[in-house]
């Protein structure tokens, strides 16, 4: 359930920036139902009451105003570093490749620790017995077609179908891959540890556990026992193999820097052109007049 309820919002963004749009209305046609499609998808898995559906959209709205009022600026910032980096070096290092890899890390540890789900024990703790099984239900079938999904592909088909995204979205946006680039992130995807058998298996014990908390929210406890389950879910691949993530952590850096250097005049411009653009996009975006306090619901 945690793994689907999380922000979908740089997802969404990347898809508008990708598809060569950044005009701030487009965008913000896409960023305003940012709170509202998180609490759909906590949503998707139980039949609420009025009191909960109020509960989740309040807990969604709030998200959504800490996050426009804190961390777009700082979106901002970094896409401005990025074009300054490269419109000021001939030669991306891997420190400098780094950093950018570590500032997107960063935002994403942030939106995590305030995620409402963080503090939903209270809502989990009110459910009902029909509400529990709905969950399960749910949960396990959405596993169970996801794992369905991911077995209907060979290792190379799931390659050749992300070397084809990106490169797609990359045309789309106006950042073609040239043959150099194109043979690079095929050696990126080749050599990347591939997780994904090892991550069904951490999410079905983790499903099954977190049902059995449910089932058991009566108890004396049940309040730290699930607060702690949810904060495992953040970090439970990276926490159970912890050399395979960094690899390919530094292996994806790594083709950041090549990507950037293997850029023709071209590319380079149109590169920078578009993250200025956007850059700008989103400080327009974060002076939008908030409907509901800003909240970060950290553990």
């Amino acid at each position: 359930m945690i793994l689907k309820f999380k922000t979908v919002f740089l997802l969404l963004i990347a898809l508008t920036v990708l598809a060569g749009c950044s005009s701030s209305l487009v965008v913000g046609q896409v960023y305003d139902r940012f709170g509202s499609n998180s609490a759909k998808r906590f949503k998707y898995y139980a039949n609420y009451n009025k009191a909960q559906v109020t509960q989740i959209d309040s807990l969604a709205a709030s998200y959504h105003s800490w996050h426009r009022t804190t961390q777009l600026n700082r979106y901002s910032d970094f896409l401005r570093t990025i074009a300054s980096d490269v419109q000021s070096t001939d030669t991306l290092s891997f420190d400098e490749a780094q950093g950018w890899w570590i500032a997107v890390r960063g935002f994403s540890d942030d939106m995590r620790a305030c995620n409402p789900f963080n503090v939903s024990a209270d809502l989990l703790a009110n459910l009902s017995d029909e509400q529990v099984n709905q969950i399960a239900f749910r949960s396990r079938k959405e596993l169970k077609q996801d794992l369905e999904e991911y077995n209907s592909e060979t290792p190379q088909q799931r390659i050749e179908r992300r070397a084809k995204l990106i490169t797609k979205w990359g045309r789309r946006s106006g950042f073609r891959f040239n043959d150099a680039q194109t043979a690079a992130l095929r050696k990126t995807l080749q050599n990347q540890i591939s997780l994904g058998s090892q991550r069904f298996v951490l999410r079905e014990a983790w499903t099954d556990k977190y049902i059995m908390l449910l089932s058991q929210r009566g108890q004396a406890g049940f309040h730290n026992s699930v607060t702690r389950h949810i904060e495992s879910a953040w970090s439970m691949t990276e926490t159970a193999y912890p050399d395979e993530w960094r690899a390919n952590e530094q292996l994806w850096t790594n083709f950041i820097k090549d990507y950037i250097n293997l850029q023709t005049p071209d590319q380079r411009l149109k590169m920078i052109n578009k993250t200025t653009s956007f850059a700008k996009t989103l400080d327009k975006l974060a002076m939008k007049k908030i409907t509901a306090p800003a909240v970060c619901h950290s553990l």
